[in-house]
């Protein structure tokens, strides 16, 4: 059997509390989790498309539809502040400075979106950093990269392995790839720093984790933002909580979680989202993933009322952001 690698950036630095940690596994072929495997097959798929959904009726009648406010200019917005763009795209102002997170501006192949863009892309101008989580289609899209890249100068930061697909849609973009546990310090005074996340990552059936997938913290003078990307319900949400205790703000997915065979080791449901908040000792929980894309059997709006009834039920320590994409949220 062929020795283990272990991978990472050498150009970057790893957070000083990490201990026993060598850089992200490598088979000498794809990387892997240290302590997840991937629950997810061919078979399971063939299962979920053969088989018959239990919620088809529910999910067809159900009208639920996200509320959007549009932006018609950048300069309306706050100086610092998150705003929802859908599915798991994001544009994070802080101080001025414009990032970008997963950005999915258009429809997907076969897969129209349900909820309008909150801007025209035409208005994403002046974006100065774009983070990518993973390299699946629905985080990582090639028109709206190369659009962005043909009206911006940014720096893209991206896990290890990624850039190889990115860098011929940027043209003269920077590019940094980093492992997990690192992070990159900019002269804006912000570090991103690169974190795990239980998921996986592939642009073609052949290149399945042949990338890295993770999940991303934001970090100011007197903030810390998460963005979890796609994650299933893992330790690491209590491991990153040891590193970052006080965190401002996480988006977290909520959805794309049904039949449970096949998405339970990739995406969370709602009530896994609550106990990842929690792990995490968040303040405000921005739920995303959900009501823009069907990607999967649950009804288009049950992610959003499981997580209003949570709210109005349950005696949460932390606050739930349900507002729609484009309502600028505050930290």
């Amino acid at each position: 059997m062929k020795s283990i690698e272990y991978r990472f950036n050498p150009m970057l630095p790893f957070l000083d509390e990490v201990k026993a940690w060598n850089g992200n596994p490598h088979s000498g072929r794809v990387f892997f989790d240290p302590n997840y495997k991937l629950g997810s097959s061919f078979s399971k798929f063939l299962k979920w498309q053969l088989g018959t959904n239990p919620q088809k009726q529910e999910k067809k009648s159900d009208t639920f539809k996200l509320k959007t406010s549009f932006i018609s200019d950048l300069t309306e917005l706050p100086n610092s502040c998150l705003v929802w763009l859908g599915h798991a795209s994001f544009l994070l102002r802080i101080n001025r400075w414009n990032i970008l997170i997963d950005p999915v501006l258009y429809d997907l192949p076969f897969l129209p979106r349900k909820s309008e863009l909150p801007l025209a892309p035409d208005t994403l101008r002046n974006i100065d950093f774009v983070l990518l989580t993973h390299a699946h289609r629905d985080h990582c899209d090639e028109k709206s990269l190369r659009y962005l890249a043909a009206h911006n100068r940014f720096t893209l930061i991206c896990g290890l392995g990624t850039s190889g697909i990115v860098r011929p849609w940027l043209k003269a973009q920077d590019v940094i790839e980093t492992g997990w546990y690192q992070f990159v310090d900019t002269l804006s005074n912000l570090r991103f720093t690169y974190l795990p996340c239980r998921h996986w990552s592939n642009r073609y059936p052949w290149d399945t984790n042949q990338s890295l997938w993770g999940s991303f913290m934001i970090s100011g003078k007197d903030f810390n933002i998460y963005m979890g990307g796609d994650s299933a319900m893992s330790d690491y949400y209590r491991n990153i909580s040891e590193f970052f205790p006080d965190i401002n703000l996480a988006a977290l997915g909520c959805g794309a979680y049904s039949p449970r065979f096949m998405m339970e080791s990739v995406h969370m449901n709602p009530f896994e989202t609550i106990l990842a908040a929690e792990m995490l000792n968040v303040r405000k929980l921005v739920p995303m993933h959900y009501g823009t894309f069907s990607l999967s059997d649950e009804p288009a709006g049950e992610p959003c009322r499981i997580l209003s009834q949570a709210e109005a039920e349950k005696k949460l320590n932390f606050s739930i952001c349900l507002d729609g994409p484009g309502s600028p949220i505050n930290w």
